[in-house]
């Protein structure tokens, strides 16, 4: 039997004690008919992350991929955490986005972005909305990356690549194949919009 994912959940923390919990749920809730990866990153945070993690890790061994640091890699000018430690350890067929401080509410959410890209070989990236929320307030507003458009389809390039959108990191869903950047990517000090170029 094939143990193979289709799909690597990438997911980037530092300091995310508050959150991560929930962020760990929203994978685990997921309802699929393919199998997917967690490979988590823990940049050395300074707070109960790691242990968090750790107890997902010993509770599902088969889902979870750690990589923890004893040093912040960020502090030491490593500024693409994802293509230099997360990357090389993908083994999905796509790869599907969401920060220790951000979580997802569809329990569908994977197995619709990979029935767009199985049905769909010219596509390279599944955006969707996204719910931002303030913390003080505890307002929410939707991030919808595709404007004044209100149906679910394709769109263009330029409208993914614009700088007025923005686009919930949390609901990128790509192929592995796109994960690999350019050299001078790699000091770039955000990766989304990296990414969606």
């Amino acid at each position: 039997m094939d143990n193979t994912p289709l799909v690597t959940i990438c997911c980037i923390t530092y300091n995310h004690a508050a959150y991560i919990r929930e962020c760990l749920n929203g994978f685990l809730m997921q309802e699929t008919n393919f199998k997917f990866e967690v490979v988590i990153h823990d940049d050395a945070s300074t707070d109960e992350t790691q242990g968090i993690i750790k107890e997902y890790c010993e509770k599902y061994p088969n889902v979870f991929s750690p990589i923890f640091q004893h040093v912040n890699q960020y502090s030491r000018g490593i500024k693409s955490i994802i293509q230099t430690f997360c990357v090389p350890q993908f083994r999905g067929k796509y790869v599907a986005m969401c920060e220790g401080d951000d979580y997802w509410i569809d329990p569908y959410k994977l197995q619709k972005q990979v029935d767009i890209m199985e049905n769909n070989p010219n596509c390279s990236l599944v955006i969707s909305n996204g719910i931002s929320l303030n913390e003080i307030t505890k307002k929410q507003y939707i991030i919808n990356p595709m404007g004044d458009i209100k149906k679910s389809g394709f769109i263009s390039p330029n409208l993914v690549l614009s700088e007025r959108r923005l686009i919930p990191t949390a609901s990128m869903f790509y192929r592995k194949d796109q994960s690999k950047m350019p050299d001078f990517f790699r000091n770039c000090p955000v990766g989304d919009r990296p990414l969606r170029l």
